[in-house]
């Protein structure tokens, strides 16, 4: 495979639509039999047993399956295809060149991912690795690696690869492997980390760029794009950067109530937010890659919204606050409360007048205070040096 022919646009990676499928039907979104027909389509039998052995598959799930599963035709014909790959390999090595030998190792690894067996797919990308000798071929195979990874939720074997992969891009990756390799980055912040704002930050960066449809399509990037900046980015970075981004705006509709909530913030229209907020987090709980940070990104939200709105006051009353965001007072009160404590928002209730103030943090005046103390700090120690030399 030349270096041009990979960078044409990538297929979606079937091993991460099968992990989608696998979700879709844990929840009950999707029938067993579109699995069924999923595994025996792709041969993903290795996918299948990982997954039950991981507890990732309910027993009711598993019964099911087991039942229509033909495992036995699965696991002749995964055999009749390594036995092909492997001749293909052995001729490869026989008749032809070094091109020849990798195409035939990137096959057979591409073969090994797909079905899921993560060992042998691993040491076979790694005789892969060691018969490839530009730059750009080797990022490819540390990229599927990392699409691997994240389908069998092998985080070690993302976090390798990914590494990997960063030491060849920053010896000299082309443009467009960067472009892919930052949106990598992003979903493994997002999911691993739970790195919301490193993760926007990645994404925004990317989205005139966006080429990375081997990992999702364009809509679902879009959707972990404006979540992450909800939960994490200010109103004029929303506004400008979100808001008015054509990707954006080209896909947002087929999220309502992520365009309702984004519109919300940009608007200043706190009822808005509030009344779309829950079927933000419906989406949130319906992905396979969110879905287990749902009640984090619901809290980053709401204590993004509470600082937007306070920010444009010295004082409000603690009804005119919660009929804005639609909420009771004793409600607002109590959430408030908790955020305050956990000096996520600078604010202080007076509960007796009814009445939140909220104080603004002196960075310049903490940073001279800082700069003084470690001034001093910096002093004593030559005064102690000084004096061992006198001695």
């Amino acid at each position: 495979m030349s270096e041009t022919a990979s960078a044409a646009e990538p297929q979606p990676d079937s091993v991460l639509q099968l992990a989608d499928r696998l979700f879709q039907v844990g929840r009950g979104e999707a029938p067993v039999e579109s699995l069924v027909a999923a595994v025996e389509h792709d041969g993903a039998l290795p996918f299948w047993e990982a997954s039950v052995a991981a507890g990732r598959v309910s027993a009711a799930v598993q019964s099911e399956v087991w039942e229509t599963l033909s495992r036995d035709a699965i696991e002749q014909r995964n055999r009749e295809e390594r036995r092909a790959l492997t001749e293909k390999i052995a001729d490869a090595r026989l008749h032809h060149g070094e091109s020849e030998v990798r195409e035939a190792l990137v096959a057979r690894s591409e073969y090994l991912a797909r079905i899921g067996d993560v060992e042998q797919a691993v040491r076979s990308y790694e005789a892969a690795l060691r018969a490839t000798v530009g730059a750009g071929q080797r990022i490819d195979i540390y990229l599927a690696q990392i699409r691997l990874g994240l389908a069998m939720q092998d985080y070690r074997l993302v976090r390798r690869a990914m590494s990997l992969a960063r030491e060849h891009i920053e010896r000299g990756g082309d443009w467009e492997r960067r472009n892919r390799f930052r949106v990598y980055e992003a979903v493994f912040v997002m999911t691993a980390r739970r790195d919301l704002s490193g993760a926007a930050d990645r994404l925004l960066d990317s989205l005139a760029t966006f080429t990375a449809t081997e990992l999702m399509p364009l809509s679902r990037f879009i959707f972990y794009t404006v979540v992450c900046s909800l939960a994490t980015k200010e109103r004029p970075l929303l506004r400008d950067r979100v808001a008015k981004a054509p990707e954006v705006l080209q896909v947002i509709l087929q999220y309502p109530p992520l365009a309702t909530c984004l519109r919300g913030f940009v608007n200043c229209a706190y009822l808005d937010i509030s009344r779309s907020l829950p079927g933000v987090l419906m989406l949130v709980r319906r992905d396979r890659l969110l879905h287990m940070h749902e009640r984090y990104i619901a809290r980053e939200i709401r204590v993004a919204a509470y600082a937007q709105y306070l920010v444009a006051y010295k004082s409000v009353t603690l009804a005119s606050m919660a009929a804005a965001f639609g909420v009771g007072a004793e409600f607002l009160d109590e959430e408030l409360s908790r955020f305050i404590a956990a000096e996520r928002l600078h604010a202080k209730i007076d509960r007796v007048a009814g009445v939140i103030q909220t104080t603004r943090s002196d960075t310049r005046s903490a940073r001279y205070h800082q700069i003084i103390r470690d001034g001093d700090a910096l002093l004593n120690r030559i005064q102690k040096l000084s004096r061992v030399i006198d001695v």
